[in-house]
């Protein structure tokens, strides 16, 4: 279903001019797209994973943080790893 669609059929409107949103393909790499302050600053808590304009799924900023600590966390047993020998 196109996001228009979709928002109509839900009776919602849209307060920004431009609907930020990932394609499939910007998911895997979520980070390299984010920014942390960027989506705080503009109050985005969930971003629509689009499709050729129809919605995929959504993911929140929880998902976000989440990925980013289990990464640092990975990053950090790691470096621990390296530096015991």
């Amino acid at each position: 279903m196109p996001i228009a669609l979709l928002l109509a059929s839900l009776n919602l409107s849209i307060l920004v001019s431009t609907l930020i949103s990932l394609t499939r393909a910007d998911v895997g790499h979520v980070n390299e797209h984010l920014h942390l302050g960027n989506t705080t600053g503009n109050h985005i808590r969930h971003l629509p994973i689009v499709n050729d304009s129809q919605v995929m799924g959504l993911i929140s900023i929880g998902d976000v943080v989440r990925e980013m600590i289990a990464f640092q966390k990975s990053m950090i047993e790691q470096l621990q790893s390296y530096i015991a020998g």
